[in-house]
């Protein structure tokens, strides 16, 4: 309900004529629920004696950032002339005077077609060994097992039926990831064009990558070994690998 948003701080006492901020409800946006394309405007309304100084922050979502704003949006409006899948995230409203502070929470929520992304987006690796590819799909509705696929331009559509081939479907909320794993590269995979294609109830996106034969191993994106069997514990090298990729299929 909207009075669980509120937080007032009172700043001092204030003579009997002064009055700190208050959110006025009922000209004020709750949360907001779009497709991607809409436009939206975020509202907020207080009342205070003093007048309130009103402005907005980025607490939720792919950034702390308001598009075309910055950190930090004065005045009681935040207008998206076109919503996109990055605007999604709560954004609060602070209503200030010299007597204290309220707070607004709203929740924008944006539906949108799948936003597909591969990595490694330019694949090489040593023939023989493994090959990895991690298909990151952002989605709203979310994309389901069977709405997601890999496929080659020189196979088709590849499955875990497929020769040598491992496929994973790992759910996380909004964000799914569908895993290809190749035991061994033979020659007549390079230069092969891996698809990754996504669909949910707004539509379906699609991205590709084509695999490049590097002279030597090329860690995997776990940071495993690409040639060598055995399991190994990471080095520390091999870990940075990893946690950057994760930081991007975080943020991204």
């Amino acid at each position: 309900m909207a009075f669980l948003n509120v937080m007032f701080f009172p700043l001092s006492a204030g003579s009997s004529n002064e009055a700190p901020p208050t959110i006025v409800y009922h000209l004020s946006s709750y949360n907001t629920d779009a497709e991607a394309g809409d436009p939206v405007t975020l509202r907020c309304a207080a009342d205070g004696i003093p007048t309130p100084l009103i402005y907005w922050q980025r607490t939720g979502g792919a950034s702390s950032i308001i598009r075309n704003y910055g950190a930090t949006k004065s005045g009681n409006e935040i207008v998206f002339d076109a919503v996109t899948a990055e605007d999604a995230g709560e954004y609060i409203c602070f209503a200030e005077n010299s007597m204290g502070r309220a707070l607004w929470r709203v929740q924008l929520t944006v539906r949108h077609l799948p936003i597909v992304r591969i990595y490694p987006f330019q694949p090489r690796q040593k023939l023989g060994c493994k090959l990895r590819l991690v298909c990151l799909i952002t989605a709203n509705p979310a994309v389901t097992e069977t709405g997601c696929i890999w496929s080659s331009n020189k196979t088709g559509t590849i499955t875990s039926a497929t020769p040598g081939t491992k496929i994973q479907y790992l759910n996380a909320g909004t964000t799914r990831q569908l895993v290809l794993d190749r035991d061994q590269i033979q020659s007549t995979d390079f230069w092969q064009k891996f698809t990754c294609t996504a669909t949910n109830t707004l539509g379906t996106a699609s991205t590709s990558v084509v695999l490049t034969e590097s002279a030597t191993e090329v860690l995997l994106v776990n940071g495993r070994h690409a040639c060598d069997s055995t399991p190994q514990r990471m080095t520390s090298w091999a870990t940075c690998i990893s946690m950057v990729l994760l930081l991007k299929l975080t943020v991204l």
